[in-house]
């Protein structure tokens, strides 16, 4: 017996306490072991201590294999402690976040491929969202796709998605009432400046109407409110709004609204305005512009805004009465010049403007042309010059666009990727293709394969870094051709190539 034993074994003589055993006091106390001096056969050697293994997960002292050996990743080894659990994993070479390098850095076995990030599951069927690309290297920080989206509740959520993968929420908005929810987001942004205006809907059971007020604010580049909310007046006595669209130049924002009323009979189509309002950078509300009504849309052409070549006036692509049109507005919200004309045919829709660096008038329209005898379309560009636009063929393609997304890098001279959603005969969900566009041409479609197909609202990102994603609703999975939904999903999807 040790000597510490015996002083505690005399101790408790004296004051009656109980009396540990010697194995209970071994056991506290593991016996020394080494190669010389070997643990009983109940026991291991494991730090030069001898402990036993009944009872314990693991053998102290073994290891186990861990990890992938799949792409990029290399196995590594988990050692059991002394208290008989694996530790962590050792010397493996772990998944890392994907890039666009011909290499599975995730381990997926799949190389250069994204799983779609969930933002929500709880959308109003009818919303839609929004996504920009924000450079915020002059604050010294990540560029970020920013994403808003209008959710469960009728809230406007905004989130910043980092080239790290570390989704993140910015402003969370709740609308003022239990009757009122928020629609249709719209987001512009220059470096790390973001301008954000949505609608907000509120139904009045006493008329059964429904009124709208149009919103902007400015954000940072991850999402939060820089400045306070201001209403937009807008002009329009039609009584719907059903979109917002924005643009920024060095020194103003410009908001586009789009509205509707009802038709006055059965053959007559529902009239339509849109209208103009520009604003400072700071957001004043005693600096708003006039409201200016731009177009009564007659089809559906589409609507685009950007600023122009020298950043210093806007730029507008719209349809009013069947006749496609390119105007330049001033940041005081007035006409500058003539109107250019876009002469293509009837069937055509989806613009994008590209303005040309340097110069304060001239640009290029980019549109979809849809035959009128078969499933094709045509890509389409309209350079525009000295008051007049001239249409060309950038390429066909064999299947029927519904829909285009283009995303450009300012100053450069073309846009450098579409997003095509098309649609054929017999099939029950549309395909997201993306095409590259450079100087030396066009590249060949490449189909984008998100977790299931997307429905609609689509939005294309291109990064300063030219990473590219895609932002898009889709019916759930378990609603797919069950006729009507009431909720979607949305989801954001990087991507490789073209």
């Amino acid at each position: 017996m040790s000597h510490v034993s015996k002083l505690l074994l005399l101790s408790c003589f004296a004051f009656a306490c109980t009396v540990p055993t010697l194995d209970e006091l071994e056991a506290e106390r593991p016996a020394g072991c080494n190669a010389e001096h070997p643990c009983p056969s109940d026991s291991v050697c494991f730090d030069n201590r001898c402990i036993k293994t009944e009872g314990l997960g693991c053998t102290p002292g073994t290891r186990v294999a861990c990890g992938s050996d799949l792409g990029e990743c290399r196995p590594g080894t988990r050692l059991c402690g002394a208290q008989g659990v694996f530790g962590d994993c050792q010397d493996e070479v772990a998944p890392a976040r994907e890039v666009c390098d011909g290499r599975d850095n995730d381990c997926n076995d799949m190389v250069d491929t994204w799983e779609a990030v969930s933002f929500t599951k709880n959308h109003e069927l009818g919303t839609f969202l929004a996504a920009v690309p924000v450079s915020r290297s002059a604050v010294g920080k990540a560029d970020t796709v920013l994403v808003a989206t209008t959710e469960e509740g009728g809230k406007l959520v905004t989130r910043a998605y980092p080239p790290d993968g570390a989704l993140s929420t910015g402003e969370t908005l709740a609308p003022p009432g239990a009757n009122s929810k928020y629609l249709f987001p719209a987001l512009a942004a220059d470096g790390d400046t973001v301008a954000m205006a949505w609608i907000e809907e509120t139904f009045l059971a006493s008329t059964n109407r429904r009124l709208y007020k149009v919103s902007l604010a400015l954000l940072d580049g991850g999402g939060k409110l820089t400045t306070p909310v201001i209403d937009v007046p807008y002009g329009s006595t039609l009584p719907e709004v059903t979109g917002v669209k924005l643009a920024l130049d060095s020194t103003h924002v410009l908001v586009l609204v789009s509205t509707v009323g009802p038709s006055t009979s059965a053959t007559t189509p529902s009239p339509q305005e849109l209208w103009a309002i520009t604003a400072p950078r700071t957001l004043s509300a005693k600096g708003l512009s006039t409201p200016l009504l731009v177009a009564t849309p007659a089809a559906g052409f589409g609507l685009h805004a950007t600023a122009n070549g020298t950043a210093d006036q806007f730029l507008v692509t719209f349809e009013s009465q069947h006749v496609r049109q390119t105007r330049v507005l001033s940041n005081a919200g007035l006409f500058v010049g003539d109107p250019f004309t876009i002469t293509q045919g009837a069937f055509n829709h989806s613009p994008f403007i590209v303005p040309t660096r340097g110069h304060a008038t001239d640009h290029s329209v980019y549109f979809v042309q849809n035959s009128s005898v078969d499933n094709t379309s045509s890509l389409m560009a309209a350079s525009c010059g000295a008051g007049r636009c001239v249409s060309r063929i950038v390429t066909n393609y064999v299947h029927k666009i519904d829909r285009m997304q283009m995303a450009a890098r300012p100053g450069e001279p073309l846009p450098g990727l579409a997003l095509w959603v098309w649609k054929d005969a017999g099939m029950d969900t549309s395909v997201l293709s993306v095409v590259a566009l450079t100087e030396k041409g066009v590249g060949e479609p490449t189909l984008l394969r998100p977790s299931s197909s997307p429905t609609f609202s689509e939005a294309l990102v291109l990064m300063p870094d030219s990473s590219k994603h895609v932002a898009f609703h889709q019916y759930p999975p378990t609603a797919q051709g069950l006729g009507f939904v009431s909720q979607s999903e949305a989801y954001l999807l990087s991507f490789c190539g073209p």
